[in-house]
């Protein structure tokens, strides 16, 4: 399976809180392979690992789970203990109610709170400070509170809708890789995920020695968390990624799904994707993992994706990640050459590492 990516938006925005401190910054950013220019360009991607890495690293540094996001630092052993509090819930349900207490508890200026309504549920976050939040702070938690939920159950829960009380952003495109509804609402009096209220009954699926693996890296297993639920993005995924070196037109696929590519288009567009987004975002996504783990030369990583031509695979490269496929070789070549032992520094499980 490709390895996922992430928006620089979130980069910057997990490092915001470091910029008064520039050394601290290009340190933390090139010891988890990020070209600190890359902050610069609006349409990059990082790896979901080094992403990852750096929110580890950069709670560590600040001392606060929600990266200075919140009205005050949260301490850092919360996540762990929430998920200590919720593990041996009954079913998800009273898991999502512990949760919602949890954090109530602490003062970082939020109050969450689980809503049933009819046949659907909410999961809530309210606003009780003065201050006025980051759009990070409410995307993070949001994403943290669906994935994990997923994770409890070992199911895939389908949003109704996701709200959020700012308007429409620019990464709002981002939001359809965070959470797994195309239907996103903005100018909330607050932020929530929606879901169908059967799911509460679920039972728990998962055991404490689960809880201890998931622990050892949560940001990790939440950014790169995979659905068994075969939507219509990701069968579309699913074909590309078995003939990327043929790079199958929507026209093929659409006929391997048994269904006729202007279905295909309409049904993409209900998820709120395009098919050349779906393509574009996994070749970059393998092109990533070629040059980067399997150390595969520019020109064979441009074959193996379907390009004819090395120089049409580099511009595509560059305009997804800001630099050219051959800079960024270079740039991981001489990172790794004076890179510095990382593995055993400031590692402590149960850290909340929010995307």
């Amino acid at each position: 399976m490709h390895a996922p990516t992430v928006a620089i938006y979130f980069v910057r925005a997990a490092t915001l809180h470091l910029a008064d401190q520039p050394d601290v910054l290009q340190h933390v950013l090139r010891k988890n392979h990020i070209p600190p220019t890359l902050l610069e360009k609006e349409y990059a991607r990082v790896p979901g690992e080094d992403f990852s890495n750096l929110l580890r690293d950069t709670m560590l540094i600040t001392q606060d789970e929600q990266l200075g996001h919140a009205a005050v630092a949260q301490p850092l052993g919360s996540w762990q203990t929430v998920t200590q509090l919720t593990i041996n819930a009954p079913h998800l349900g009273e898991a999502l109610r512990r949760f919602a207490r949890f954090y109530r508890l602490l003062p970082w200026g939020v109050a969450t709170r689980l809503v049933e309504e009819g046949n659907n549920a909410r999961f809530v976050m309210e606003s009780t400070s003065d201050k006025v939040f980051s759009n990070y702070l409410y995307e993070s938690f949001l994403f943290y509170v669906s994935r994990y939920s997923n994770w409890l159950i070992n199911k895939q829960i389908p949003l109704i809708s996701a709200g959020f009380n700012f308007p429409p952003s620019p990464q709002r495109a981002e939001y359809r890789n965070l959470f797994l509804t195309s239907h996103f609402e903005f100018n909330q009096r607050c932020c929530y995920i929606s879901f169908p209220r059967r799911y509460l009954q679920e039972p728990i699926r998962q055991s404490p020695d689960n809880l201890k693996k998931f622990l050892e890296h949560t940001n990790l297993a939440m950014v790169a968390q995979h659905y068994r639920h075969k939507n219509w993005r990701t069968q579309v995924q699913q074909i590309l990624l078995n003939n990327l070196a043929r790079s199958p037109g929507i026209a093929e696929i659409a006929s391997t799904l048994s269904v006729h590519p202007h279905t295909l288009r309409a049904r993409l567009r209900d998820e709120g994707v395009k098919f050349r987004e779906i393509r574009d975002q996994l070749r970059c996504e393998v092109a990533i993992d070629l040059l980067r783990q399997q150390r595969c030369t520019v020109e064979e990583t441009a074959n193996r994706l379907g390009y004819s031509e090395t120089s049409a695979f580099s511009r595509a490269f560059k305009s997804w990640m800001g630099v050219s496929p051959y800079k960024y070789q270079n740039y991981r070549a001489e990172d790794e050459s004076g890179e510095e032992n990382n593995a055993a520094e400031g590692e402590r499980p149960g850290f909340r590492l929010a995307p």
